[in-house]
């Protein structure tokens, strides 16, 4: 099959445009015709497979979405040229503004990567998902909490698809390298992301505080760097808080991984929460908010971790204390983990896609 994807901006240094070169590489193993058109090229060399990759830029610098409609030309002969079976659509807001210039011909397909309550401010992302669930073939969300969304808000004319992100590459590899089992680690607590207003670390810093004083062989690591890394700081102060390690940025996010014990994540919304999947292949129990979207689809309540409702920290803080402090229930949460990540592996999400664009060619 004959497969483009159309993006905004390819060799962006970012998740959404890693997860579209993983899925890239996926389905070009299994011999499909792969072709990628980007709206926009950002300055840098981006990620080196790219190299490996036959990619139309539409304009060689970043630009802004609006002006999409100077580069229609260029975007339907591109279009015509490649004559694709499908094209995926790296984000239903570039399917509201290219798929008026592109044929009707092709099968039309819109991956978001987003739920379907996260609009960053603009309505034109709701408008956009409306309008694919309308007129597309088919769009694939990542959990079947926002597939619910999108079928009470949304005209579904679309086949609507749940394909959750398959693990990187990296991550695998790397947690094949660990020797550990998980009680031989460092007590150790880990959180992995942004420190921006999204991930709520400030309120994860509180719920350590109830924490930390009950648990003094126990360590809270945070890895990231952000906007609200000085908030961060003020509320360990605060709390006079003597177990926190703040790392930063980091080359080598796994060696964490590796020495942890508990992987915890305290978002308010999420589309599909990649660390969370990444902790499953660490065998890290794991516990986290219930936002949308995600964490109730990866992790199992009381099986290989625990959700918490309605973003109560005092809950969130007596079940991480109990965590802690019971090392068979960790280990046995460990197990189950290491089950459960099999569901994200290369060769189990590629036939997902492939069942789909059987079902609507």
């Amino acid at each position: 099959m004959k497969i483009l994807f159309l993006t905004g901006c390819i060799n962006q240094i970012g998740g959404i445009e890693r997860v579209a070169l993983d899925v890239i590489k996926i389905l070009k193993s299994a011999k499909h015709e792969v072709s990628i058109i980007s709206y926009s090229k950002a300055s840098g060399d981006g990620f080196p497979e790219l190299s490996n990759h036959d990619v139309v830029y539409l304009n060689k610098k970043p630009i802004s979405i609006r002006y999409s409609f100077l580069k229609a030309g260029k975007l339907r002969k591109t279009v015509n040229e490649l004559n694709p079976d499908f094209i995926v659509y790296v984000d239903s807001f570039l399917y509201l503004f290219f798929r008026p210039f592109i044929p009707k011909k092709y099968k039309q397909i819109v991956w978001e990567h987003f739920n379907y309550t996260t609009t960053f401010g603009t309505r034109s992302r709701t408008w956009a998902r409306k309008y694919a669930a309308a007129t597309a073939d088919a769009c694939v969300l990542l959990t079947e909490a926002d597939a619910a969304m999108w079928r009470e808000n949304c005209r579904c004319n679309a086949e609507i698809k749940v394909i959750p992100n398959p693990v990187r590459e990296d991550v695998l590899a790397a947690s094949r390298e660990r020797a550990d089992s998980l009680l031989k680690r460092k007590k150790q607590i880990l959180f992995v992301g942004r420190l921006a207003r999204q991930k709520q670390v400030p309120e994860l810093v509180e719920i350590w505080s109830l924490v930390e004083k009950n648990h003094p062989q126990w360590e809270l690591v945070i890895v990231g760097d952000g906007d609200e890394r000085p908030l961060v700081e003020e509320r360990i102060r605060k709390h006079d808080l003597q177990r926190v390690r703040l790392i930063g940025k980091t080359t080598d996010v796994f060696l964490y991984y590796r020495e942890s014990q508990i992987l915890v994540l305290s978002s308010a919304f999420e589309g599909l929460p990649l660390v969370l999947i990444e902790g499953l292949f660490f065998d890290l129990p794991e516990v986290s908010f219930d936002c949308p979207c995600g964490p109730e689809e990866i992790i199992e309540d009381g099986k290989n971790g625990f959700i918490i409702k309605d973003f109560d920290k005092i809950r969130f803080a007596e079940k991480l204390s109990e965590l802690m402090g019971n090392d068979k229930m960790r280990e046995e949460f460990s197990v189950c983990s290491k089950e459960l990540s099999k569901k994200y592996l290369p060769e189990n999400i590629l036939p997902q896609w492939e069942k789909l664009f059987e079902k609507i060619k």
